[in-house]
């Protein structure tokens, strides 16, 4: 029986033998070159491979008619690439086409490319569930909008609270929480709302007890309340718990305020 390149192929692909797969893929679009699945199928070997890569964007770009996610494969191929406006560009193709099914990838290297207005409008086209309120507020904080940014965090968490109320397992949920909380925490610090601040960095705390930063943060906040002693006391404690890394992150907030010369002087002494 004589099997076609294309029968191989996929014969090859459910062995694992890729480069018997890709050069029967090669013959097969030598002989029908607007196969356009079998040049998405191409692709999805080639991507995996650095010396594919230039192959696996042609292909994409030979496609008679790219959908979302072909936009998509451009996207995330060209992100690891570290072509961040090429993959930009790309997601944006993929979001037009499906919205919802793009909007993530979309938002996340807007926000890294620092296009906050432009991040916003992803998040703006979408559902407002807890999750999207989060990150909407995470990008108004980094634009210094606070009190947007803390509508959003208090928007996310009452909807996550809701959720942990009737989840059957609440493990994974709580951890989320936790980081809203935390998240919310610095946007009252930066706030001066410090009352508000601790109560979220306690309850943050409570559920993820091992994070050496929340003490630390929670002295940061006892400092602007005029509680030299308290605010010495709870840095020293997550500095006790943090790894070499975290401390070199505290140092350097510490340092990069005069009035906190005090504290820092205690953590070293």
């Amino acid at each position: 029986m004589t099997y076609t390149p294309m029968q191989l192929a996929e014969a090859y692909l459910e062995t694992g033998e890729l480069n018997l797969a890709l050069a029967a893929l090669d013959e097969h679009l030598t002989a029908f070159p607007q196969d356009d699945s079998a040049r998405r199928l191409r692709v999805q070997v080639l991507r995996d491979f650095p010396e594919g890569i230039a192959t696996a964007l042609a292909d994409l770009d030979a496609l008679a008619e790219p959908n979302a996610s072909d936009y998509g494969v451009r996207g995330s191929i060209l992100l690891v690439q570290g072509a961040v406006l090429g993959a930009a560009a790309a997601y944006e193709r993929a979001w037009t086409l499906s919205p919802v099914g793009y909007a993530e990838f979309y938002f996340r290297v807007l926000k890294d490319l620092g296009q906050y207005d432009r991040a916003l409008v992803v998040l703006d086209s979408l559902p407002q569930a807890w999750h999207w309120h989060q990150a909407h507020g995470e990008v108004d904080a980094l634009r210094g909008d606070l009190p947007t940014a803390l509508e959003h965090f208090t928007q996310a968490a009452d909807q996550l609270a809701a959720l942990i109320a009737v989840a059957k397992d609440k493990r994974l949920l709580v951890a989320m929480q936790a980081n809203l909380l935390l998240k919310r925490a610095d946007a009252y610090r930066r706030s001066g709302r410090y009352a508000e601040a601790d109560a979220d960095y306690q309850a943050a705390e409570a559920a993820e007890p091992s994070d050496a930063a929340i003490p630390f943060n929670r002295g940061l906040v006892r400092f602007e309340q005029g509680d030299l002693d308290g605010a010495i006391s709870l840095c020293r404690a997550g500095w006790s718990r943090a790894n070499a890394d975290m401390r070199a992150a505290m140092r350097a907030e510490l340092t990069a305020d005069a009035r906190y010369q005090p504290i820092l002087a205690a953590l070293a002494s």
